[in-house]
């Protein structure tokens, strides 16, 4: 499936984003976390788009939630959902405060990273508004 160009400008605004303040995530990881996003894009501000696809990759991929779910699946699905996201929340945090060592606490470049995602988000209309 081909990605809209605007979506793909997206995306590469997120991976700069995500470079700049996630320095420690694996390259792996951050390549996954923007091809997931040029699939199916978030709609929201950069920091908080980044926050959340950044969250679901490594709840998915670097913890044993997907085990917990398994386990816990006799129960109703979001009963099971909400006892795996607990149980997994501390080596989540600590796995996110990891990638975010070192990150700046501002950087030059991140009002214009920000203007540029919202006003690219802003024109592209329903291609980005997948899912």
């Amino acid at each position: 499936m081909a990605v809209p160009d605007a979506v793909r400008l997206l995306a590469d605004q997120l991976e700069v984003y995500l470079a700049v303040f996630y320095p420690h995530m694996p390259a792996i990881a951050r390549e996954a976390i923007v091809g997931r996003y040029a699939l199916r894009p978030l709609k929201g501000r950069l920091p908080v788009v980044a926050g959340i696809v950044t969250s679901n990759h490594a709840r998915h991929e670097f913890t044993n939630y997907e085990l917990l779910l398994d386990e816990l699946s006799g129960r109703g699905i979001e009963q099971h959902r909400k006892k795996a996201r607990s149980l997994v929340a501390d080596d989540l945090n600590r796995i996110v405060k990891e990638w975010c060592r070192g990150a700046p606490v501002s950087h030059p470049a991140l009002g214009a990273i920000r203007r540029r995602y919202k006003r690219i988000y802003g024109h592209c209309g329903r291609e980005c508004r997948t899912g």
